[in-house]
């Protein structure tokens, strides 16, 4: 453990000596996505580190809004579409379990993402909801805006119902 130690801090501070404000503010929004997650305040790494929010939710589909930070953004300067794709597949996602029991859960299938325009703004809003729930399968919709209510992608995803490892 200590030569992990060692090594993280050698590292870190060769680092430091050339890092940006942005790469000490990313590493920072890492460290804390990291808290995070070990104090389990969130599920996942990735949602830590886009910090998520559940911004509202009821039987059926739940809101999850997320900040603008460099972390999303790709050579461009907009929302990553992979990222972009991750947010609506969370919320969706989430929209599935819902409703599913304490020994089950749903896994994506089946995700179709049409981007509509550049993932440009201050906050995205992502909503997932359920379409239709079957024995097996569950169809949700989900789609993403900014802050200025500018629709920047829209989404189906099937999901498929498994029983939770124990």
């Amino acid at each position: 453990m200590d030569s992990i130690n060692d090594t993280l801090r050698t590292k870190l501070e060769d680092w430091l000596i050339n890092a940006s404000e942005t790469d000490k503010n990313l590493l920072l929004q890492a460290m804390e996505a990291c808290e995070s997650k070990n104090k389990q305040k969130i599920h996942t790494y990735i949602s830590a580190m886009m910090k998520m929010e559940k911004a509202a939710a009821d039987d059926q589909s739940i809101v999850i809004e997320i900040p603008n930070t460099p972390f999303l953004a790709n050579s461009l300067g907009i929302m990553h579409g992979g990222l972009t794709s991750t947010l609506l597949d969370s919320a969706m996602g989430t929209a599935a379990n819902l409703n599913l029991g304490k020994d089950e859960g749903a896994v994506t299938l089946d995700l179709n993402i049409r981007f509509l325009s550049p993932g440009i703004g201050e906050r995205f809003k992502c909503e997932g909801k359920v379409v239709k729930s079957g024995r097996q399968i569950i169809v949700t919709e989900g789609t993403v805006w900014n802050e200025k209510e500018e629709l920047i992608a829209s989404a189906t995803g099937t999901f498929f119902k498994i029983s939770r490892k124990k």
